[in-house]
Order: structure tokens, then C-alpha cells, then sequence
């Protein structure tokens, strides 16, 4: 089974750390911790994993171990961009994750997304790197009856 280290403790990561220990992903993955920058450093672990230093994990495992990139909401397509970036100059793998509940009908896809849930991509649709697809608000696994 591939490991992975999650960037971010925020709740995105919480859930992927979660998915992963259930096996709620399309590649089979565990994740072997979490990693912040070092100002973010404040404690060592979180849900029984590591917490790794961003200088400390960098020594220890770029380019051996691929990142899951789970950047929240606080500026989240400028911060996303910007880690993004960082992980990529400094040798690390960027790892998608997929939900097995999640529908994809194209491979026109970048690298280090995540689709949580029932979300979907759907046919001849393209997405680029470092997004995050929510499951639909609207889609329901039921079946539809007209009454008359």
C-alpha cells in the first residue's frame, strides 16, 4: 500500500486522514502523517499520526513519499498555489486523491486533486492541478416516481 503524507492539519486533512485509514480511495494509500510549515508547527500529532516539520519532512522523505496537498479555505486558490508550487521546486511527488464513491469520465486531469464523496468529472471535462471537488449538493442515489 502506497504512503502518503498529508500536507495541513486543517479539517480537509482530518477527512482525507480519515478516508485513507477507511479505505475510501480509488489507489490504495495510507498516510504515514501530516506535515505543516514550521511556523504552523504547534503539536505532534493529530488523530494517532505525526505532524512532520516542513524542514524536517523534506530531509526525510521528498521525493520518496508523494504529497496529498489539503489547503483549506482561507485564500485557499492563492495559498493552494503557492504550496503547491514550494512542494513541486523542492523535489516532491503530488498524489491525487479519489473518492471510490467519486464518478470520473475523463483522464484530462493534472495532478494532486481531490474528490471527495459522490462528486463527479464529467465527460470530455478538464481539470488542471491542486482542486478540490466536493460531492454534488444535488445528487442523490435514488430513484425518481411520478404520481399521478
Amino acid at each position: 500500500m502506497k504512503e502518503v503524507l498529508i500536507f495541513s492539519t486543517n479539517e480537509v486533512a482530518q477527512r482525507i486522514n480519515y478516508y485513507l485509514n477507511n479505505g475510501d480511495s480509488v489507489t490504495p494509500m495510507t498516510a504515514k502523517g501530516f506535515m505543516v510549515d514550521d511556523a504552523y508547527y504547534k503539536e505532534p500529532e493529530l488523530d494517532g499520526k505525526e505532524i512532520f516539520r516542513y524542514s524536517d519532512a523534506k530531509e526525510k522523505f521528498a521525493g520518496k513519499i508523494p504529497v496529498i496537498v489539503c489547503v483549506g479555505y482561507s485564500d485557499m486558490n492563492e495559498n493552494r498555489k503557492i504550496i503547491f508550487n514550494k512542494l513541486l521546486a523542492d523535489g516532491w511527488d503530488i498524489s491525487s486523491y479519489i473518492s471510490v464513491r467519486t464518478v470520473i469520465e475523463s483522464n484530462d486531469m493534472g495532478i494532486g486533486n481531490i474528490f471527495i464523496g459522490s462528486s463527479s468529472m464529467e465527460f470530455k471535462s478538464r481539470i488542471g492541478n491542486g482542486n478540490i471537488r466536493r460531492q454534488n449538493p444535488g445528487y442523490c442515489l435514488c430513484r425518481l416516481q411520478r404520481y399521478e
